[in-house]
This record gives structure tokens, sequence and C-alpha cells, in this order.
């Protein structure tokens, strides 16, 4: 199966769940480290309101350089990555291409319960530095994850945290950060929230 229809099979996938796309945004890939050719980010408006949600579409065309920690060493880590947000702003195509790229630059992966810490805040209404990488818990099972011939493709939610928040998910674990998302009821479409610690 080509890249090509990788990407229209993922495109359809999201299609099914949030609707036709408003914005397309195709991006080059760096040349560096063998990578060409294309990936895209493409902006949704799911609901009648103004909340957005931003994804990446290309990602998973080719296996992330780093393997995951499994009994099956074959197993290549595949995934494209979503955002939610409460107004519009190029910054977080800006940020999605950064961590498209993120991956390839350091010969590791993306995978759920990660954190990275920005060197900046993730949009220009925003404070918060870092993100965290999660599973799609506000979608429907069915969307979790894709399967194209061989090809596990996982749907990874890009929440953005505060650096006091990152630490607190260093210090006490994963589950607790999440169990913190939930007792505080974290507004998951808001890029200008307070911070939860």
């Amino acid at each position: 199966m080509t890249l090509l229809n990788v990407d229209k099979l993922v495109m359809k996938h999201y299609i099914q769940y949030w609707g036709e796309p408003i914005e397309v945004n195709k991006l080059d890939w760096p040349q560096e480290g063998g990578l060409g050719g294309s990936f895209r980010i493409v902006k949704f408006v799911p609901q009648a309101d103004e909340k957005r949600i931003y994804a990446t579409v290309g990602l998973s065309a080719q296996a992330m350089p780093a393997r995951l920690p499994t009994p099956n060493d074959a197993f290549e880590p595949r995934a494209e990555l979503f955002i939610y947000a409460d107004l519009e702003t190029n910054s977080l195509i800006e940020l999605l291409t950064a961590l498209v790229v993120y991956p390839f630059e350091n010969q590791t992966f993306l995978w759920t319960r990660q954190t990275i810490l920005g060197k900046s805040p993730v949009t220009d209404h925003s404070k918060m530095t870092s993100v965290y990488i999660t599973s799609p818990y506000f979608e429907e099972e069915s969307f979790h994850s894709l399967h194209i011939n061989d090809h596990h493709i996982q749907m990874l939610w890009i929440v953005p945290i505060y650096e006091s928040e990152r630490e607190y998910k260093i210090k006490y674990g994963w589950q607790a950060l999440e169990e913190l998302f939930e007792e505080k009821e974290l507004d998951i479409w808001s890029l200008q929230r307070d911070p939860l610690v």
C-alpha cells in the first residue's frame, strides 16, 4: 500500500468522527535523516461552536526510529497526533510540526504517558510550555487506533501542560497526573487555563 493511500485512510478515519476538515496545511519533511516528501496538519471544527481540532496526517507513513519495549521486537511505532483548541492559532500548526519531526531528530518515538518539555509557550495566548501525550479518552474507543495492512497506527492526544504539571507527572507518575486532570475537571479545550498544581 502506498504512503498516499495510508494518508487517505487516516483522513477518512478523522472525517468519520469529526466531519470534513476546514483547512489542510501541506508541509515538507526535513531532508535531514533521509526524510522527504510531505505531511499535513489538518483543522476540523467538529461542533457548531468555535472549538477546533488540529491533527497530523502523514506521521504514520513511516515508523518512528526507536522501538517500543515490547516482547514483539518487530513492532514499529506509528502514530498520528491531534490537539483540542478553544481558539484558532497557527502556533498549533508549528507545535504539531515540531512534534512530527521530534522522534526522527532525536532517534526516539512518541507514545502514551510521555511528556516533552518545550522551549517556549505552545501558543501566543498560553503560558504552557510542555505537552503530555495520552490516549484519546474523549473520543469513541474505535477512534483510538487504525489498522492498515500490518501497521498499527495509534492516535495520540497532545495535551498542553504547564512545567509544574510536567514536574508533578515526573514525581508522582502518569496515573497521578491523569487523576489530577479528572479531579480538577481539566478543560480539554482551553489553551489559556490556569495551572492545576
